[in-house]
């Protein structure tokens, strides 16, 4: 009998999920189960069967374990489950002054009006030391139980303390009703959705916008974020679904996912007056009769900054704001890629900005249409290049024979293997071959103070994979090993981001140079470098 399957039946109560298929006990929170096997990291053993636990863990005999397992002995062990406690939301204090928020929103191209409508409703705060954005979700009963924090200074993005994703920012006209819902993975998003209507003289009010509070891939299918779930139970006059979520991996894997998801919990189909729908771009009928309209070809090229390159931290500013980040106001064409090249049917800068944040064509491969974003003409009376600014496009001076090519989607990275010295390889970015490289699901860990991130192998150890590096606190003591492949990469605005040729990539080379090869020494595990065979030469 396996571990997993003798805790199930005879102690659920120490049956812990830790993440996925993976398990833990109770009493012992380091003793991982996973994949038919378990391995109890912190005291270095493992093995296969339930009969291996009870003799290594529980400390029986070998017969006792025997008749445990055989039922003479066997007494099962309750738990009684301690009650859930309820999450208190902290948020952090709170300026009764907006305007820097204001002006931050404005810049990113959010309508003063849809601005205004969440200040006086209570969906948006500034903190305290005017750094963060706070965008806040309630529940029915009106009580705030979430709340998003974006620096409005570094990168940083995250969650107040006690957030439940149930209840994500959302916004909903109150003097009206909505069968509508246009969902988003983050709140700035939803916002500059509705700023969009206002733009184009649309009622944004006759919709509700729905942020997700982020995506990610899962490896379930058909699965339903519980945002949306929450949204669909205390909203039941709904009878459709909208998804605009960015048209990248995750944002498409995410968006079939819902609609398999809405499928399943609709079926049998209900009487057609309470159907629900969910559709994916574009939002809605108006935005396909205006495309049908248009009958006027444009052939353009879409050029967007690579954040790995804006060292100045440019994107997403307007013309206006350059100067103050840059030594100059003018476009740095040096920073950007080609994302997209090929003829749409649009006859203006407009209906080219609605057409890629709509109903972007299947071999765009950039970001949806934003400030920042270069859109050149490339023939006819209006030829030349336009900056996408806060408000309406601007012609501008800019390099295309600067730019970058489109991006393969390879990865630059400093890859680690066994018994091997660190060195710099181009992997494939994809989640498939980064699962590739690592030979299995991947993990990702972040062990150092610089702004790279650490991938592995998350079962590694219980595959029985080689070990490989160990992983060490600022004391240099050894808190861990990685079994397996892994590789180093950049980590920006949450993104995995690959190496440029620089500092950074030298540092991570250097860290992991030598390969390593461990020994345990009484209840001391020690890391002893390995020579390389440029230091076999020198020593011969």
């Amino acid at each position: 009998m396996d571990l997993l399957s003798y805790l199930r039946a005879y102690e659920p109560g120490e049956l812990v999920r830790f993440s996925g298929e993976t398990y833990c006990t109770r009493t012992h929170d380091s003793l991982k189960i996973s994949n038919g096997k378990w391995y109890w990291f912190s005291q270095n053993i493992g093995g296969r069967s339930a009969l291996d636990y009870l003799v290594k863990v529980k400390e029986m005999s070998f017969p006792e374990a025997v008749k445990m397992l055989n039922g003479q002995a066997v007494q099962p062990i309750c738990y009684e489950k301690p009650p859930p406690a309820p999450r208190k939301l902290l948020l952090p204090s709170l300026d009764t002054n907006t305007s820097k928020t204001e002006a931050y929103l404005k810049s990113r191209g959010i309508h003063p009006q849809i601005i205004a409508y969440c200040i006086q409703h209570g969906l948006l705060f500034q903190s305290e030391n005017a750094n963060d954005v706070i965008f806040v979700g309630y529940d029915t009963k009106g009580t705030r139980r979430y709340a998003a924090l974006r620096s409005m200074t570094t990168d940083y993005k995250g969650e107040a303390t006690g957030s439940d994703k149930h209840f994500s920012f959302a916004l909903v006209a109150d003097d009206r009703p909505v069968r509508e819902v246009h969902v988003f993975e983050a709140a700035i998003d939803a916002m500059s959705y509705a700023s969009l209507k206002i733009m184009y003289h649309k009622d944004w009010r006759k919709i509700a916008y729905l942020s997700l509070a982020g995506v990610f891939a899962s490896k379930r299918a058909n699965v339903v974020p519980v945002a949306l779930e929450q949204f669909l139970k205390d909203h039941s006059q709904i009878t459709k679904v909208v998804l605009h979520l960015d048209n990248d991996r995750v944002g498409r894997q995410a968006a079939e996912s819902i609609m398999g998801g809405l499928d399943k919990v609709y079926d049998p189909e209900p009487p057609a007056a309470s159907r629900k729908r969910c559709e994916r771009l574009p939002a809605d009928g108006d935005c396909k009769s205006e495309w049908k309209g248009a009958r006027t070809m444009m052939d353009i090229k879409i050029y967007q900054i690579n954040l790995s390159r804006d060292d100045d931290r440019v994107a997403f500013l307007g013309l206006s704001q350059l100067d103050k980040f840059q030594e100059s106001s003018k476009v740095n064409s040096e920073i950007y890629d080609k994302v997209f090249e090929g003829a749409v049917e649009a006859d203006t800068l407009e209906g080219v900005y609605q057409m890629f944040n709509c109903d972007c064509p299947e071999d765009f491969q950039g970001r949806s249409l934003s400030v920042s974003d270069v859109v050149e003409i490339v023939s006819g009376k209006d030829a030349g290049f336009y900056f996408c600014d806060s408000i309406g496009f601007q012609r501008v001076e800019f390099d295309h024979d600067q730019t970058q090519k489109l991006d393969t989607g390879m990865l630059r990275v400093v890859l680690v293997e066994p018994g091997k010295a660190a060195r710099v390889a181009e992997i494939d970015g994809s989640l498939e071959g980064m699962q590739k490289t690592v030979g299995g699901y991947i993990q990702a860990v972040y062990p150092f103070e610089e702004t790279v991130c650490l991938v592995c192998n998350e079962e590694g150890k219980l595959q029985g994979l080689p070990l490989n590096r160990a992983l060490r606190d600022e004391d240099n003591r050894i808190y861990d090993i990685v079994a397996g492949t892994f590789f180093c990469v950049r980590l920006q605005y949450g993104e995995l981001q690959e190496f440029e040729r620089g500092t950074a990539e030298a540092l991570h080379r250097k860290k992991y140079k030598r390969p390593e090869r461990f020994v345990q020494i009484d209840d001391q595990i020690l890391a002893i470098p390995m020579p390389i065979k440029s230091d076999k030469g020198r020593e011969r």
